[in-house]
C-alpha cells in the first residue's frame, strides 16, 4: 500500500493544465486540496476522497470545483498511485458563468500527470496537465 500513516491525510499544490476546447490553446493555473483518510483500503483502491481547487487563466476566466476521487495502486510497491476524480465545476468568465461537470484521470507520487475532461453546456474542454502534490499527515491530530 502506498506509505501513508493510518487515518486522514491531506495534500495539496499548484497544477498546470493546457486546455484545448472552444477558445482555443491555453494555459490555466491551479491550486487543489484533497481530503483522504487510508482507513478506506478495499483491495488496492482508497475510496473515498474529496477536492476542491480553483483555477484561473489569462482568458479571464476562473473556475471553482469539487470532485469525488479514488485512487489505485498499480506498481507492486504502490508508490505512484492511478486515480480517477469526478464533479461539479462553475466556470466565471467575462461572457457568461457556466455550470458543468469534469473528470480526471491522474498519476501522482509527488509529482503527477493528469488529463481532465470539462462539459459545460454547448461546450467541451480536454486539458492535460502536471501537478506537484505534497501531503500532510493527520491534519486533524490537533483537535482530539
Amino acid at each position: 500500500m502506498i506509505n501513508v500513516q493510518a487515518g486522514p491525510f491531506i495534500t495539496f499544490g499548484p497544477m498546470l493544465h493546457w486546455n484545448f476546447g472552444d477558445k482555443g490553446r491555453f494555459f490555466s493555473i491551479a491550486f487543489e486540496v484533497s481530503c483522504w483518510n487510508s482507513d478506506f483500503w478495499i483491495n488496492n483502491f482508497l475510496l473515498p476522497s474529496i477536492d476542491a481547487g480553483i483555477e484561473g487563466s489569462a482568458h479571464r476566466f476562473y473556475r471553482i470545483y469539487a470532485e469525488l476521487q479514488g485512487l489505485m495502486e498499480i506498481y507492486p510497491d504502490g508508490d505512484v498511485p492511478l486515480g480517477i476524480s469526478l464533479g461539479p465545476v462553475i466556470e466565471f468568465g467575462d461572457e457568461r458563468n457556466y455550470f458543468g461537470w469534469q473528470g480526471s484521470v491522474w498519476m501522482c507520487a509527488l509529482l503527477g500527470v493528469d488529463v481532465r475532461f470539462r462539459m459545460f453546456d454547448e461546450k467541451k474542454v480536454i486539458a492535460p496537465g502536471l501537478m506537484v502534490k505534497w501531503m500532510h499527515p493527520n491534519p486533524l491530530e490537533n483537535f482530539d
